[in-house]
């Protein structure tokens, strides 16, 4: 829905079609220019013959011609060429910057599913915890009413009760910002409610494909460093034509016209128009073009190689995290197991009254933080498995989305 219907893929997408239409534009002057003029005149000589008595002289004429006329650009110079590779520099950066978009939704949408994925689990681990909780309570409250308990052992329960219901509420607030925010990054209402098929949980493996591998990918396939290239293409095709216009420039015409009308009843006339054209003085505005045509061939330049330095730091980056996500996993899954066979204990050893409560609220909350981590982990590693597929400039491409819309 969204790399099809975002506002932005669709404000780059005719940003593109914009640019393609430049390079109609630019290519023009190669091809023939035919142009046709239909004339219609009436008139008639007003005089003085004698006096100050104004006479018409002469009959009223009237003439009518139809001519076509056809011209071509022969030679100028080179000027026409380094507009046109202008024009296709910034089509190409046009382009790029449409699949970049697509790229950048890609993985905002990827992030919002999982946080809202997330933020679900999250909250029916907190109504778990708030429903073992009060069975805390409830078992607690059994035993003082036996008398095998005394009664301050309710308290430290009830606080425990009292912080899963806190949880509880940011939870639910935390599911309505992750569903608002998606909704937002798929470029829909933000009111609608979407909901979401969850994932299955991720069997880990280790790498396949080595760091140098992800620079080489990203280093081929990033659409912003494609684009910046095509920045840079951009910036070299303007200098060229601003030191083009510091020489002399030759412009070679030739041109065929025929007229039906008038005093003849054909008329053909053709020509061929070379000039020559020079700067000799504009107020300085040739050499200032020709100096912010290196600046910006500096500045592109620039861009570029500092553009390239961060893709290498943002893959390093995406592919520890990724490296580091797995293997939490495997850590926390080890940890939710001892978390929850201390649990088991505790509750045991409060039954036959060889333990205290404190024990037991204590191993809760660590088995709840031990699921917390769980969770974090487990959307950590989704988030970052995106992250990796976009710094290498791929996300697009993963859920199999054509990368140019229809034109």
């Amino acid at each position: 829905v969204a790399l099809q219907h975002h506002g932005r893929v669709l404000a780059a997408n005719a940003r593109y079609k914009s640019a393609e239409a430049r390079i109609v534009t630019a290519r023009s002057p190669l091809f023939p220019q035919i142009t046709t003029r239909h004339t219609f005149f009436r008139g008639q000589t007003i005089g003085r013959q004698t006096g100050f008595i104004f006479r018409r002289l002469g009959f009223i004429t009237e003439t009518k011609q139809w001519s076509v006329y056809f011209d071509i650009l022969l030679f100028d110079s080179g000027l026409t060429q380094a507009q046109i590779e202008q024009a296709k520099a910034s089509a190409e950066g046009a382009k790029q910057d449409l699949n970049a978009t697509l790229n950048s939704i890609a993985l905002t949408v990827t992030q919002a599913y999982f946080e809202l994925l997330r933020a679900q689990h999250l909250l029916k681990l907190s109504q778990q915890q708030l429903e073992a909780s009060q069975a805390h309570l409830r078992m607690v409250q059994a035993r003082i009413q036996a008398g095998d308990a005394a009664p301050v052992d309710v308290h430290p329960v009830r606080v425990e009760v009292a912080n899963a219901r806190l949880s509880l509420l940011s939870a639910q607030n935390q599911v309505k910002v992750a569903r608002t925010a998606l909704a937002n990054a798929m470029g829909l209402n933000p009111h609608v409610n979407i909901d979401v098929v969850d994932v299955p949980e991720p069997q880990p493996q280790p790498l396949s494909m080595t760091l140098q591998a992800c620079l080489d990918v990203a280093v081929k396939n990033r659409p912003d460093l494609l684009r910046a290239r095509s920045e840079l293409q951009l910036a070299r095709a303007g200098l060229r034509a601003a030191r083009l216009q510091t020489m002399p420039v030759l412009n070679v015409n030739a041109g065929y016209e025929i007229g039906i009308g008038g005093y003849s009843p054909t008329q053909r006339r053709w020509q061929i128009d070379a000039s020559i054209s020079f700067p000799i003085f504009d107020g300085g505005a040739t050499q200032a073009r020709l100096r912010e045509a290196k600046a910006n061939m500096q500045a592109a330049r620039a861009s570029y190689e500092q553009l390239m330095r961060d893709i290498q730091a943002e893959v390093e980056q995406a592919y520890l995290n990724l490296q580091n996500a797995w293997e939490r996993i495997t850590a926390t899954r080890t940890v939710v197991e001892e978390a929850e066979r201390n649990l088991e204990a505790a509750r045991e050893k409060y039954r036959l009254g060889l333990g205290i409560i404190i024990e037991v609220v204590d191993a809760q909350v660590n088995l709840f933080n031990a699921h917390i981590n769980q969770i974090q982990a487990t959307y950590d590693y989704y988030i970052a498995e995106a992250q990796l597929r976009y710094a290498t400039g791929e996300i697009a491409k993963h859920y199999k989305h054509t990368l140019m819309p229809a034109k």
